[in-house]
């Protein structure tokens, strides 16, 4: 089992934290082939060569593949792991506004929620710390994968849009994220459409992209 760390966004941050989050897509880099095939996810050894120009058999990672119709075959190493392997969440805290950057006893919250953190000190001099910078030791969020699959992103069923944890404000509306309103989408799937869109910019969804998609259960840290 290995760990590797996982930014969220604030809304994301709470969603998996009501429980209501279990899946995320992040892109594949690089993109297979436009024309690509069904693509396998598993276990294989990649091609290498050595020094005289002869391939051989690497060893087995965890991945995407298909057969390209030449003599190799496309694939790509999944950067987030196989399912058993844990990801730690990574999000942005602040501190409480009562303080100042160089105080020694500094008391800090997460962003998303408000939750003090378990910094007993603050050495980064700024109010707010990014997510990408937040340290192992202040993660509150663990997730164990259980499964990974590469698909094209705009085939997100309305199972799976619930799954990543889009927010239903009512009875019939989902919350629109790129334009910050409550029922403004009519289904699930819009909705993700729109939180994927503020995340990655204006054509990113139209774009769409293979992505990988891993569902995942909570674990205690």
């Amino acid at each position: 089992m290995k760990e590797r760390p996982i930014l969220f966004s604030a809304p994301m941050v709470r969603a998996l934290l009501e429980g209501t989050k279990t899946q995320t897509r992040r892109p594949v880099k690089p993109q297979p082939p436009a024309d690509a095939p069904l693509i396998y996810v598993g276990r294989y050894a990649p091609a290498l060569i050595d020094r005289r120009g002869e391939m051989y058999p690497g060893e087995d990672v965890f991945g995407a593949e298909f057969d390209d119709g030449s003599d190799g075959a496309w694939c790509i190493k999944c950067p987030y792991g196989a399912p058993g392997d844990r990801l730690w969440v990574k999000e942005t805290i602040r501190l409480l506004p009562e303080f100042e950057p160089e105080s020694e006893h500094a008391v800090s919250e997460f962003s998303a929620d408000g939750e003090i953190t378990k910094a007993d000190a603050w050495p980064w001099k700024r109010r707010v710390l990014p997510s990408i910078h937040m340290p192992r030791g202040l993660s509150r969020i663990t997730l164990e994968i259980t499964e990974v699959r590469v698909e094209r992103l705009c085939r997100i069923s309305d199972d799976d849009a619930r799954a990543e944890g889009v927010e239903k404000t009512s009875q019939r509306g989902w919350r629109d994220y790129g334009l910050d309103l409550p029922n403004a989408q009519p289904h699930a799937p819009g909705s993700f459409a729109s939180l994927w869109g503020s995340i990655n910019g204006i054509g990113s969804w139209s774009a769409n992209p293979w992505v990988w998609v891993l569902t995942f259960k909570r674990v205690t840290p």
